[in-house]
C-alpha cells in the first residue's frame, strides 16, 4: 500500500475564505443601502402627504374664491421645511394662484400636464407630487411639491462609512480565522484531494492518506482509505467478471451469427421450395394443356397408318409418332416435377444399379472422359424406385458429361453416411438418422452461386437453345424429394461440380431388385375390332372428340360426341340402351368427368365408363373414386391403349 505525500492548499484556502468573507460584506451593504433608500424614500412620501393634507385644508376657501394672498399663506408653512424646494397651487383652469421657490434656478411643476391626476415620482434627482385638492368632495383646484433628496445623500454618507468600519472589522476577523483553517484544514484536505485526483485520473486504487488524528478529519480520512480499500477489491471483483462477461459475449455471438446463418440457409431453401412449388403448380396446368393437344395427334398417327401405303407417307407418320412420343415423354417430365414421382417401392440394389449405369456411360460417353466408380463395403439398403434411381443418376451423369466438353474425369460413387440433427436442422423437410449417398463428380466447368440458386427450376438451363430441355435437374430433385431424400451440391466455376443424393437407408431388408426397371419395348398394336358398339365420346376439346371418334369407327365401332357433361347425361338418357360404353374426360366446364360419372350411374349402374384426363401423377382427379369409372387412360393415348381398354371393359376383343 503507498502511502501519499502531506501537500497543502494553503494559498487557495485563504483566497477562498477571504473571497467569500468579500462578496458576503458586498451583498450584505448593497442589502443595507438599498434598504435605506427605500425606507428614506417611504418617509418622505408619508412627509409629503401631510403637508400636501395641511396646505388642502388651509388652501380651500382660498382656491373657491380665487384669493391669492390666501392661498399664498397656506402655503407660508412649507417654506419652513427644509426638503421643500419648490410648492405651487393651481386653479381648475391650470392658472397658478400661490408659489414660492427657496433657490431662483428652482424649477417649478408644469401642471396643466399634471392637473388630470395625483402622483409622486422621481425626476431630476428630486421627489415631486401633484395632489388635487377638494372641497365637499368636489376639486377645486391641484398642489404641485418639489422636495429635495440632500437627506438621503446624507443618509448615504453615514451608511457608507458604517459599512466601511464593519467591513474592514470583519475582513481582519475571515483573515484571523482563515489562519486558523489552513492550520487544521489544509493538510488533510490537501492530501484527500490528491489522492481523489489520482485515483480519478490513474484509476490508482492502492493510495492512501495519513490519518490526521481522532477529530472528524481523521475519521474522514480513514473512512477515505476504507472506501479506497472497497473499490479496490471491488474493481478487482469487477474486472474478473468483466473478463467472464466478455468470455460469454464472444461465445453468444459466435453462436448467434452461427444461428442467423443457419436461419438464411433455411429461408433460402423455404424461398427455393416455394418458387419450385409455383412452377409446379404452372408446369402441371401447361403439361394438361399439352397433353389435350398431343392426344389427337397420337389418335390420328395409327388411324392413318392403317390407311397410308405409301412408304414415304409411312415414314413421315413414323417422324411424326416419335416426335410426339418424344413430346408426351417431356410432358411426364413435367408432370412428375409438378406432382412428385410415384413408382414401386422395394429394396434397390445399388450395386447392380451403378455397375449398369457404369457399363452404359462408358460405351456412349466420349473417349476422352475418363470414369471411375467406387462402392463401400455394406452398404446399407435403400427402398425405392430401381428405374427412377437409374434414371437421377443418368441424368446427373449427362449433366457431368455436358459440363466436360474438351473432357475430364467423371467418378461415380456409393457410401453410407449419418445425417445429425444439427444437419438436418439445415434442410427443410429432412430427418436425422441413416442415409446412403449417391455422388457424382465432374471435373467440369463448374456453376456460378447465381446458377446452384436456380439449378433445380424446371426449364431453367445454361446449355445452348435446343441442347437441353432444363427438365434434368428438376427431375433429379423430384425423385430425391418423392424418396425421402434430398440433393447436396458443390460447385466452383473452373473447378468442377459434386453432386450428392442422400437416400434414406433401411438397414437390413429382402433381397434388393437388381436393374433399373422394366425394359422398354414397342408392341405391335393389337387388332382390336368392334362389332358396332355404340361408344359415347365426352371432351371439351373438338379436335379430341373427333379423333377419337373417327379411330373408333375405323376399327368397328359407332360414335357419337358430347362437348360437356350436361350434354353427355342428356344424350344417354336419350338413347337407353343403345350406348355400351361411355369415354368421358375428367376436366370439363359446366359438368366434370366426376359428376358426369356419377349422374350416369344414377341413370345406369351397369354403364361402362373409361375416364380420361391430361392430368398425371400420384392421384389422377377423381379417375377410379368411388362411384368413378371402370378405368382410366391418361392423355396422350394411342389407338392401341384406347382399343386395349375399351376391349378390358367390355370385355370383347378381336385380333
Amino acid at each position: 500500500m503507498r502511502k501519499f505525500p502531506n501537500t497543502t492548499i494553503r494559498q487557495k484556502l485563504s483566497a477562498t475564505v477571504m473571497l467569500t468573507v468579500v462578496t458576503a460584506l458586498l451583498i450584505a451593504s448593497l442589502a443595507f443601502m438599498t434598504y435605506e433608500t427605500f425606507t428614506y424614500r417611504s418617509i418622505q412620501r408619508r412627509e409629503l402627504g401631510v403637508m400636501a393634507d395641511l396646505v388642502e385644508a388651509n388652501s380651500a376657501a382660498a382656491l373657491t374664491f380665487e384669493d391669492a394672498a390666501q392661498a399664498q399663506a397656506a402655503l407660508k408653512p412649507l417654506e419652513g421645511q427644509g426638503d421643500v424646494q419648490s410648492a405651487s397651487l393651481f386653479n381648475l383652469e391650470g392658472a397658478q394662484l400661490a408659489g414660492f421657490r427657496k433657490h431662483p434656478g428652482e424649477f417649478l411643476i408644469d401642471a396643466p400636464r399634471f392637473l388630470a391626476q395625483d402622483r409622486i415620482w422621481f425626476a431630476e434627482g428630486r421627489l415631486q407630487m401633484a395632489r388635487a385638492i377638494n372641497f365637499q368632495g368636489r376639486k377645486i383646484g391641484t398642489l404641485c411639491l418639489i422636495a429635495d433628496l440632500g437627506g438621503l445623500r446624507q443618509e448615504f454618507l453615514w451608511s457608507g462609512m458604517t459599512v466601511l468600519v464593519i467591513s474592514g472589522l470583519s475582513y481582519f476577523m475571515a483573515y484571523g480565522v482563515s489562519l486558523r483553517l489552513q492550520r487544521g484544514l489544509a493538510g488533510p484536505l490537501a492530501q484527500l484531494a490528491s489522492a481523489a485526483r489520482s485515483v480519478a485520473k490513474n484509476h490508482d486504487y492502492g493510495i492512501r492518506v495519513l490519518s490526521s488524528g481522532q477529530g472528524e478529519l481523521g475519521l474522514l480520512m480513514d473512512d477515505f482509505n476504507g472506501m479506497l480499500a472497497q473499490i479496490h477489491q471491488r474493481d478487482r471483483e469487477l474486472k474478473d467478471h468483466q473478463d467472464r462477461l466478455e468470455d460469454l459475449v464472444q461465445t453468444r455471438t459466435r453462436q448467434l451469427e452461427a444461428d442467423m446463418a443457419e436461419r438464411k440457409t433455411l429461408e433460402k431453401q423455404f424461398l427455393q421450395v416455394q418458387r419450385l412449388e409455383s412452377l409446379g403448380t404452372l408446369a402441371g396446368g401447361v403439361a394438361h394443356d399439352l397433353n389435350n393437344v398431343l392426344a389427337p395427334i397420337l389418335l390420328s398417327i395409327q388411324y392413318l397408318q392403317e390407311r397410308v401405303t405409301d412408304p414415304r407417307d409411312q415414314k413421315v407418320l413414323a417422324v411424326i409418332e416419335s416426335s410426339s412420343l418424344r413430346g408426351r415423354d417431356i410432358v411426364r417430365q413435367i408432370l412428375g416435377f409438378a406432382r412428385g414421382i410415384e413408382g414401386e417401392r422395394a429394396p434397390v440394389d445399388l450395386e447392380g444399379v451403378l455397375k449398369e449405369l457404369t457399363s452404359i456411360i462408358r460405351q456412349t460417353f466420349p473417349k476422352n472422359i475418363t470414369i471411375r466408380s467406387g462402392l463401400s463395403p455394406k452398404l446399407d439398403t435403400v427402398i425405392g424406385d430401381a428405374t427412377q434411381i437409374h434414371q437421377l443418376l443418368l441424368n446427373l451423369c449427362v449433366n457431368a458429361r455436358d459440363a466436360m466438353g474438351k473432357g475430364g474425369q467423371l467418378c461415380l460413387g456409393v457410401h453410407n453416411s449419418d445425417v445429425t440433427e444439427s444437419q438436418a436442422k439445415l434442410r427443410l423437410g429432412v430427418q436425422p438418422g441413416a442415409y446412403v449417398v449417391l455422388s457424382v463428380a465432374d471435373t467440369g466447368c463448374g456453376m456460378g452461386p447465381q446458377t446452384l440458386d436456380r439449378m433445380f427450376e424446371p426449364f431453367f438451363s445454361t446449355k445452348e437453345t435446343g441442347k437441353g430441355t432444363g427438365l434434368g435437374l428438376s427431375t433429379v430433385h423430384t425423385i430425391a424429394r418423392s424418396h425421402g431424400g434430398f440433393v447436396r451440391c458443390s460447385s466452383e466455376i473452373g473447378r468442377g461440380t459434386t453432386f450428392q443424393v442422400f437416400l434414406p437407408a433401411t438397414g437390413s431388408a429382402p433381397k434388393p431388385v437388381a436393374g433399373h426397371g422394366e425394359a422398354r419395348g414397342n408392341l405391335a398394336p393389337a387388332r382390336v375390332q368392334g362389332s358396332g358398339e355404340l361408344v359415347l365420346v365426352v371432351d371439351d376439346e373438338a379436335f379430341i372428340r373427333e379423333m377419337t371418334r373417327h379411330t373408333l369407327e375405323a376399327f368397328g365401332f359407332q360414335a357419337i360426341s358430347a362437348c360437356d357433361g350436361r350434354e353427355a347425361v342428356a344424350l344417354y338418357a336419350a338413347r337407353p340402351g343403345e350406348i355400351a360404353l361411355v369415354l368421358t374426360d375428367m376436366m370439363m366446364p359446366v359438368m366434370d368427368g366426376l359428376k358426369t360419372i356419377q349422374a350416369l350411374r344414377k341413370l345406369d349402374p351397369a354403364v361402362k365408363i373409361i375416364a380420361t384426363s391430361g392430368f398425371q401423377g400420384n392421384d389422377p382427379p377423381g379417375a377410379m373414386d368411388a362411384g368413378g369409372a371402370d378405368a382410366f387412360l391418361a392423355k396422350p393415348f394411342s389407338a392401341e391403349k384406347l382399343l386395349r381398354a375399351i376391349h378390358q371393359v367390355l370385355g370383347q376383343g378381336r385380333t
